[in-house]
């Protein structure tokens, strides 16, 4: 609207007839405006980012997030009442840009939770009002239970399917390595097509570690979010954090190394280290193959666990709904018909669970080591009647009757449920008793296969190679291939049904196999050392066997002990170190029962016949006792130096030189092998062990003094996206830029600046 008003000029002496004319026009005080743009982690669903614009021709009051919960198809709202956030904003400006983080993970979100979300920015009218405006209401849904196992399924059949594509891809690149082997045989030297050749298999290597490691993405992410929704029991998060590890190691460094080794030796076309670089590679190749066949076999014995443990979870959770629903009827205060259309709903949700059940019963089949399934035909029959009968008498007006056939449905669902569980556990229970046999089969023959290497590489040492016993010896160390070849395939058919076994484990035998392999070639060309040497290589890989596999039996007796079935893992799966003090509190107790068992030792040795060394022994129970001494001694050493590795990477070296004491325990170990043991070796274990306490000490005092600096960020914190980052800066050069304007500008002219400085931030 506007006014006109005029001057006329005029006094007592003169009359003017001009005048001066003048209009008012009044400015109205326009509405808000807000637009948002939104985008959500590609990790998380329930990790959403916002970016907007808020503009107004005066300036703002506030600004501030708004979401409610509604109801969906599957859940009612949990409540009716209205959240919101405010968003600090300049107030003064005419144009703002803003950002909001909505973490819905420090909400009580259950699945098929629905909620609704929305901005809403007031302007600074004091005289009419302030004025309001929204940005558009948008859902979140959060998937129902149904959906999110059929995204599940989805993302394990994806899983499932690369796999065995990768495992057919390796065994194609073996075949092809055979035949460039053969093709090498005969020839001198590298030519063009036979370098062309190893690079082409050099490339399709590269691509399926490409494969790999996005398995190991893909299998990280579907773990991730089925953990948004739901949360698992411990036995299950356990085999899942294994099934990663496992994911995670299929592809080691040093088959890497060795690949980029053997892209290096093609371009000094040597023929002969090129030959042996294939050996490895084929045996590398073999060595993923069974872990991807392994790791798959697995992945699915873990997606049936899950599947079997969801649907107990979705029968308790049926029986829940069906006994409200009962309560409902036998209060009688709402009508029939709606009664029954809610029980017609849950009659076709317990219909939906037994297909579900008849599908993990078909994939069950199929599995190579089956889980134990009870049978519930009769229990599924009688629930079916229940609730069938229950809708026949709302159908009926007849409630009382209704609410009883109700209750009796849910109390049958909570028994079938129960059945299978229990029959899940039984079946663990009564098949981790026979791995944990099997595996104590395996460790006794470990044994006397170490005993046997052991004797046989001392009668090579004092043979001739011109002796005709020195033919009969290299027949013997055939036979202990065929021995050794036993022991990998026993081990590799457990490892496919135990998650407790590591990866290392399968590659410590597949070790032994090929330095087998390779001292009976150079037995058979008379190289005697070169040969010993090989057979040291076994026993090293025989006492890293013997060692990984009696931790791995006494934590599944533990297990058992303790009545955990189902749960044939260790309480660190893969080996994942623990804390530092944790660390080296299990290195002292191995050590101190060392020390404890050589100390017998000296005790047994006295009693020796004359001429022979104190702590000497023939090879009965005080080699077996030895040999597993020096294995376990090994080990430690193995992890200390892991641990120095570790805890000294930043150079300051707080744990002090570990290395001293590496060869310390070194020394421990000649003297075990030697079947040495001498008040010195007792003394210095003493050293050891002394050492070790004096580390401890120092890295708790090193902890204590990093939680006073500040406290250690939370390992899976989530990290606001660079956008935020970048505001930040924004805002201070915003800030800076707007108090350069003169505060004596009329708002005409302050908006005019106040674009112009957008618009630079936004080139």
């Amino acid at each position: 609207s506007h006014n006109n008003y005029s001057f006329v000029s005029s006094n007592d002496f003169l009359k003017s007839k001009d005048s001066i004319l003048y209009a008012i026009h009044v400015i109205p005080d326009l509405y808000p405006t807000i637009s948002v743009e939104q985008q959500r982690d590609s990790f998380s669903t329930k990790q959403i980012f916002f970016k907007g614009v808020i503009k107004d021709d005066y300036g703002f009051k506030d600004l501030k997030f708004v979401y409610k919960y509604v109801n969906s198809p599957d859940a009612i709202a949990k409540s009716s009442e209205t959240f919101s956030e405010v968003i600090k904003i300049n107030k003064t400006a005419n144009q703002e840009q803003f950002f909001y983080y909505w973490d819905l993970n420090q909400m009580n979100i259950d699945p098929g939770d629905y909620l609704e979300y929305y901005f809403e920015v007031w302007d600074n009218d004091g005289v009419n009002g302030s004025k309001s405006a929204r940005s558009q209401s948008k859902l979140f849904k959060a998937p129902s239970l149904r959906e999110l196992a059929q995204q599940s399924d989805k993302r394990n059949d994806d899983l499932k399917k690369d796999l065995e594509e990768t495992i057919k891809k390796s065994k194609e690149i073996q075949e092809k390595i055979d035949d460039a082997s053969k093709r090498l045989l005969n020839k001198k030297e590298l030519n063009y097509d036979d370098r062309k050749r190893i690079e082409d298999l050099l490339k399709q290597h590269k691509e399926v570690e490409q494969v790999v490691k996005n398995m190991q993405n893909q299998n990280q992410q579907n773990q991730q979010m089925k953990q948004e929704y739901k949360k698992f029991s411990p036995e299950i998060a356990e085999k899942q954090s294994q099934l990663q590890e496992l994911f995670e190691k299929l592809m080691s460094e040093e088959m890497k190394e060795k690949m980029a080794e053997l892209e290096k030796l093609l371009s000094e076309m040597n023929k002969d280290k090129v030959q042996k670089m294939l050996e490895d590679m084929k045996f590398d190749e073999k060595s993923l193959e069974e872990e991807m066949d392994r790791t798959l076999e697995l992945f699915k014995q873990l997606e049936m666990e899950q599947k079997l443990n969801e649907l107990t979870e979705n029968l308790d959770e049926l029986a829940k709904k069906q006994e409200e629903l009962a309560q409902k009827s036998e209060d009688g205060k709402e009508n029939s018909e709606d009664l029954k259309e809610k029980q017609d709903q849950l009659n076709k949700e317990f219909d939906d669970l037994k297909k579900d059940l008849d599908e993990i019963e078909k994939e069950n089949d199929d599995l190579e080591f089956p889980a134990e399934i009870s049978d519930t035909e009769k229990e599924e029959e009688s629930i079916g009647e229940e609730m069938q009968n229950s809708s026949e008498q709302l159908d009926k007006n007849k409630k009382s009757k209704a609410s009883q056939s109700q209750k009796k449905a849910a109390q049958e669902m909570k028994q079938m449920a129960q059945k299978i569980q229990q029959g899940m556990q039984a079946g663990a229970q009564e098949q981790m008793s026979e791995d944990l046999e099997a595996l104590r089969a395996l460790l006794e023959n470990l044994i006397k296969f170490s005993f046997d290497q052991e004797a046989l590489m001392d009668d090579i040492k004092k043979v001739n190679i011109n002796d005709p016993k020195y033919v009969v010896l290299s027949q013997t160390q055939r036979k202990l291939k065929d021995d050794a070849q036993v022991l990998k395939d026993s081990l590799y058919a457990l490892s496919r049904r135990v998650f407790q076994i590591q990866s290392t484990v399968n590659r410590e035998i597949a070790s032994i196999n090929q330095n087998i392999e390779s001292s009976i070639g150079l037995l058979q060309d008379r190289k005697k050392e070169k040969a010993r040497s090989e057979q040291q290589y076994v026993m090293t890989s025989v006492n890293n066997l013997a060692l990984l596999l009696s931790e791995a039996m006494q934590q599944m007796q533990e297990d058992m002990a303790e009545g955990m079935p189902g749960s044939q893992q260790c309480s660190k799966p893969g080996g994942k170190p623990g804390s530092t003090a944790g660390q080296m509190k299990k290195l002292q107790e191995q050590l101190n029962k060392q020390i404890e068992a050589m100390k017998k030792g000296m005790e047994k040795g006295k009693g020796k016949e004359k001429g022979e060394k104190p702590g000497q022994g023939g090879k009965g129970g005080m080699s077996e006792q030895l040999a597993r001494m020096a294995a376990q001694q090994e080990a430690i050493r193995n992890e200390m130096q892991k641990l120095n590795q570790l805890q000294n990477k930043d150079g300051k070296g707080s744990l002090g030189n570990l290395d001293e004491l590496a060869k310390k325990m070194e020394e421990t170990e000649t003297d075990l092998v030697n079947k040495r043991i001498t008040q010195e070796t007792l003394k210095r274990q003493e050293e050891i062990l002394t050492r070790l306490l004096e580390a401890e000490k120092a890295e708790r005092e090193r902890e204590l003094d990093n939680k006073r600096e500040s406290a250690e960020p939370d390992q899976h914190a989530i990290k606001s996206p660079s956008n935020f980052e970048e505001y930040k800066k924004l805002k201070m050069r915003e800030v800076e830029l707007l108090k350069t304007i003169p505060p004596t500008l009329n708002p005409f002219y302050k908006n005019l600046v106040n674009y112009y400085f957008q618009s630079l931030d936004n080139k």
